[in-house]
């Protein structure tokens, strides 16, 4: 389940955190192909920092040497992306 709370990226109020867990290069493309649709910015950070677009093949292939990812999103994405989000 998404966590709500109001944080800032880059002037962008980012409202849903969602954990997530992608094995496979599979998994990201299914991932990407969720989330470029969506109308909203979508990025993937890891506890460190760092971030990467989510709608970006190249990004989401960095995302992979992160130790634990997370997806954040202004809009509660979590019914697209629920079979990606850790328990």
């Amino acid at each position: 389940m998404s966590l709500v709370y109001p944080y800032f990226r880059k002037g962008i109020i980012m409202q849903y955190r969602d954990r997530i867990h992608l094995e496979t290069e599979s998994d990201i493309v299914d991932f990407i192909s969720r989330v470029t649709p969506l109308g909203c910015p979508v990025v993937v950070t890891d506890s460190e920092g760092m971030r990467v677009n989510a709608k970006s093949m190249l990004g989401m292939l960095y995302a992979m040497t992160f130790s634990e990812m997370w997806c954040e999103c202004d809009k509660d994405i979590y019914m697209y992306i629920r079979e990606f989000c850790a328990e």
